[in-house]
């Protein structure tokens, strides 16, 4: 729910309340992840744990803000909750994949070849979060102005133009990451 109350705001082109929620997502997971990862010694599991309590609290909050923004509780509208809920709980799964999937890989290697694998490749995948985490926050700016002015012929060429930029640009962060990671590995492993 989270997750699509964020495309709506992108969609609406709503960037400042999307990058202050995001934020604040990327705050309370980690944070609380590591809180009970550090201060209370609870190890992978209080990572996951806390990880998972800040995205619930999240999606909480998020639902109480859509219904009393919307009125659906003082109008009576109980069955289109029950068919936003309907809709929104088949995603639950396939989020729920992909956490599974994104923590499994972690467990898996720590079993297989040990907790100090694991931290660099926990690293590794630290680094291509971050290009991810940039990739991604000027996609959903990007998108809703792309959309809305590519129809406009005399918008077309600069838009075709920056966006071929934005990726080259990306390409090349990513081959100077990539060329300078063994460095940064030497230096902090």
């Amino acid at each position: 729910l989270f997750t699509i109350y964020l495309l709506l705001l992108q969609l609406k082109s709503k960037a400042l309340l999307y990058g202050v929620l995001t934020f604040i997502h990327v705050a309370a997971s980690f944070g609380l992840g590591l809180l009970l990862l550090i201060s209370y010694d609870w190890g992978i599991n209080g990572y996951i744990i806390g990880y998972s309590l800040g995205l619930i609290i999240l999606t909480i909050g998020t639902m109480l803000h859509i219904l009393k923004k919307n009125n659906f509780l003082k109008s009576g509208n109980i069955s289109y909750i029950k068919k936003i809920l309907k809709y929104g709980l088949k995603y639950v799964l396939g989020a729920v994949a992909l956490w599974i999937m994104n923590m499994g890989n972690r467990f898996i290697l720590t079993n297989l070849v040990g907790i100090e694998e694991t931290g660099i490749y926990t690293l590794a995948y630290s680094f291509g979060a971050i290009l991810l985490i940039i990739n991604t926050a000027v996609s959903r700016s990007w998108l809703p102005y792309f959309y809305k002015n590519i129809k406009d012929k005399k918008n077309y060429k600069k838009i075709i133009k920056t966006t071929y930029l934005y990726w080259f640009v990306l390409i090349i962060t990513a081959t100077i990451v990539s060329l300078i990671s063994p460095l940064i590995f030497k230096y902090f492993i």
